[in-house]
């Protein structure tokens, strides 16, 4: 079972808090050593400030041995850095505890009015958001889930979508929603991730790919626990011709997972002669023969007939012994549908880049990575 198993392939873009969930599973299946579960777990812990987390995993692999004095240490010093950083940001904390300000600040959807608000009427200041942004990321590195996302969630309400971290935050606020399991929310976020990836404002085409080849891996804790995911995964992986390319380009292995939900919903049943055009579009008679347990000739009268019933869009070439599979065109109702989207996607765009070009000279460029 372990040969089949895709966790290091998909381990490889993603946050390594997301990746905890996986070594649970797997401890739990039994499939690998689980000596070997605590080493890699022990590994990634390293890098975070989940120190107590830490030291029961060491304990376990090492009972007879003490508690490292650098680990006894370190748990101080994040204890320590922690309290420094609320202490940076007791005033927008404060503001979040007051459910008044917080009512208002939601019902202001425009971040300059909401701005404006915030400085002239309370004792805050922009720059506080960096400290924000600092102190959710520490918490989240500490393990702790939940209140990160009312941090990010307030930073989302108040800064513009052109802000040096925004695309940061709304890494975080997704990987903080989907380890809280609050999975409502966390489709929520990954369609806003989405129509931020989507907007081309964040870089170059092959970041733009890298981005959507990150969010393809992460919203598959979404779509798997959500009650409507598996229609939403046919839905993006499948019909959004940006995510079924880069599933083609980057991971092939998304595939796997996407026929998964096709088979299993009933109700989209259509949708696997689509599957079936993007996974193997030329298939060898020959080869179907063989697992058909018929001769070539019987084996091609067969797919024929199959083709001629269930009216697949798919031809015979017998003098190379394939069947080639063919692709729908989109309709033009489909068409209007696309190109209307993607220049909704561009007017904003284009908005938010000339803000940013404005703004560009005032701000920092330091930004809070998540992943």
């Amino acid at each position: 079972m372990a040969k089949f198993d895709l966790t290091s392939r998909i381990g490889q873009y993603l946050d390594r808090h997301l990746v905890f969930p996986l070594l649970e599973f797997l401890s739990a299946k039994e499939i690998y050593d689980e000596n070997e579960l605590l080493h890699a777990k022990l590994q990634i812990l390293s890098k975070t400030n989940m120190v107590d987390y830490a030291i029961d995993i060491r304990m376990q692999l090492y009972p007879d041995e003490e508690v490292p004095e650098e680990l006894k240490n370190r748990r101080a010093e994040v204890v320590t850095e922690l309290g420094i950083l609320q202490n940076n940001v007791s005033v927008v904390v404060a503001l979040m505890n007051n459910e008044k300000v917080m009512k208002k600040m939601e019902e202001m959807r425009d971040s300059k009015a909401l701005n404006n608000y915030l400085t002239q009427e309370l004792d805050f200041k922009i720059e506080m958001m960096d400290g924000l942004v600092k102190l959710a990321k520490y918490r989240y590195e500490c393990g702790n889930y939940s209140i990160p996302t009312s941090y990010l969630y307030l930073y989302m309400l108040i800064m513009p979508p052109t802000d040096k971290n925004y695309l940061n935050v709304l890494w975080g606020k997704l990987a903080s929603e989907i380890l809280a399991q609050n999975w409502e929310t966390a489709l929520e976020d990954v369609n806003k991730l989405r129509e931020h990836i989507d907007s081309n404002t964040i870089g170059n085409s092959l970041h733009v790919l890298q981005q959507r080849t990150w969010l393809i891996h992460w919203s598959l804790f979404v779509f798997f626990n959500h009650v409507k995911g598996r229609d939403l995964i046919i839905e993006m992986f499948l019909y959004r011709p940006h995510y079924l390319n880069a599933i083609q380009t980057m991971c092939p292995h998304i595939l796997r997972y996407l026929a998964a939900a096709v088979i299993v919903n009933r109700s989209r049943r259509s949708t696997l002669k689509d599957l079936v055009k993007v996974i193997q579009q030329c298939i060898s008679i020959g080869m179907l023969a063989e697992k058909l347990n018929m001769k070539a000739d019987v084996a091609e009268c067969w797919i024929v007939n199959l083709i001629r019933n269930a009216r697949l869009d798919a031809k015979i070439d017998s003098k190379l012994g394939h069947v080639i599979m063919g692709g729908h065109p989109a309709s033009p109702y489909q068409q209007l549908v696309e190109k209307i989207e993607t220049l909704s996607v561009r007017s904003e765009a284009l908005e938010n880049l000339i803000e940013r070009k404005l703004k560009a000279k005032n701000q920092d460029t330091v930004s809070i990575v998540w992943h």
